[in-house]
């Protein structure tokens, strides 16, 4: 990939031009991947191409490096939200730069989950099933059930209350 390319700025004043418009552009796909590894994100790539940021994700969503290069882009973003947190130097820009980088957090833990999302582990310990089950079924409950079998499985049948004892 050639990165010397730059994506030049469209003219602000004109209209966007159509989903289209990206097909005259060479290396298109190449120079979004770019863009987007550099943190830079798809309204701004859009805005500088004069399209929409649904047509620039569009032309690459389906690319087989599109999200590895999101990934990097993302990681690249909040690296420098934090440098701008480092390097603040009053309760404003503090307070600025903090709320940028939760956002690039954000972000990066929704857009990348499996790398930045927070996980919860659940261990659940079944035991002996077949066990608990073979005692269960063999338990009557105040002698108002009996154990009836059948051909695949067995199952309790219920004794009308008009049988059973108060």
């Amino acid at each position: 990939m050639d990165t010397s390319q730059n994506i030049q700025p469209h003219d602000q004043q004109s209209e966007q031009r159509p989903y289209h418009a990206l097909k005259v552009i060479p290396n298109v796909e190449d120079l979004i991947l770019h863009s987007l590894s550099q943190g830079q994100s798809l309204k701004t790539i859009a805005d500088r191409l004069g399209v929409t940021d649904v047509a620039v994700l569009r032309r690459v969503e389906d690319h087989p490096d599109y999200k590895a290069y999101r990934r990097i882009g993302l990681r690249l973003r909040m690296d420098q939200r934090e440098q701008e947190l480092e390097q603040a130097d009053s309760n404003v820009s503090v307070t600025r730069a903090d709320r940028l980088l939760g956002h690039a957090r954000w972000l990066a833990e929704r857009l990348d989950s499996e790398t930045y999302g927070q996980r919860s582990h659940v261990t659940v310990e079944v035991g002996d099933l077949s066990d608990r089950l073979m005692r269960a079924k063999a338990r009557v409950i105040d002698g108002s059930a009996t154990v009836v079998q059948s051909n695949n499985s067995p199952a309790i049948e219920a004794i009308p209350e008009s049988n059973c004892q108060d």
